[in-house]
């Protein structure tokens, strides 16, 4: 559940509106939304809020501890630097 939200978190519409091929096809999709995660993880080096979005106002922070979350961010961040384009 988690990394769904955070991926969710991660994708801007305005990408796709302003270049139609960003999400062109499932392989390019695939690796622009790992690089738009570890994106988004990158610039949160402490764990953000991470909502529940059916709106109910729950945190799912409880679920991960720091460490936790920073072990994640650095395998998204080695795991994006192996995409190619």
């Amino acid at each position: 559940m988690l990394l769904t939200i955070l991926v969710g978190d991660s994708i801007e519409s305005c990408r796709s509106a302003d270049d139609p091929e960003y999400y062109g096809d499932i392989v390019t999709a695939l690796v622009r939304i790992l690089e738009d995660l570890n994106d988004y993880l990158q610039s949160n080096a402490t764990m953000p809020s991470i909502y529940d979005p059916a709106s109910t106002g729950r945190d799912f922070r409880e679920r991960w501890d720091q460490d936790g979350y920073s072990n994640f961010r650095a395998g998204i961040l080695g795991s994006s630097r192996f995409t190619v384009r």
